[in-house]
């Protein structure tokens, strides 16, 4: 769980950063 968080954080940063 702590894994797909960890990926869900970044993906939820570049989704910003994109944004």
């Amino acid at each position: 769980n702590k894994l797909i968080s960890l990926s869900n954080s970044k993906r939820r940063r570049l989704e910003t950063r994109f944004q």
